[in-house]
């Protein structure tokens, strides 16, 4: 199963380590096409790591089609990492405004039992205490003016 990949390491030239086959690299070489770049990167033993993931440029400075590639990639990434960083804001506040809510609730109008079921609602759900705010019509209404 040998193809021919070597290690390429920080290993002094003379070493027998050096030159050492890994089972990983051997099997990554055998799937590659015969004049892939991964191939030539696998077995050249001028230096850095054989497992490096670092792109090479090209011969006239500007990036290769590799880097070109991942650019979309990449803008998608930041955007979806960007939405997720926003709902996730979102969910809190909402949260913590969930949970001042149903403590507020405590002194309003309703059973004990609702406003209990309130507050873990908007403990555990955060959000989706609005839901059951806004459903129940007897839940957290202002109490009645009273004269005395």
């Amino acid at each position: 199963m040998n193809s021919g990949a070597t290690t390429s390491s920080s290993l002094p030239a003379g070493s027998p380590g050096r030159t050492a086959t890994t089972s990983s690299q051997a099997s990554a070489a055998a799937s590659l096409p015969a004049g892939s770049p991964g191939l030539q990167q696998m077995t050249d033993l001028t230096g850095g790591s054989a497992t490096s993931s670092s792109s090479k440029v090209s011969a006239a400075g500007g990036e290769s089609k590799t880097a070109d590639a991942a650019a979309p990639t990449e803008k998608g990434a930041k955007i979806r990492a960007a939405f997720l960083g926003v709902f996730a804001l979102a969910w809190v506040l909402f949260g913590v405004a969930a949970f001042f809510f149903s403590l507020v609730c405590f002194g309003r109008s309703g059973s004990f039992g609702e406003k209990v079921f309130g507050f873990f609602l908007a403990l555990v759900f955060g959000p989706f205490y609005f839901v059951y705010y806004f459903a129940d019509g007897a839940y957290c209404r202002a109490n009645a003016p009273t004269l005395f």
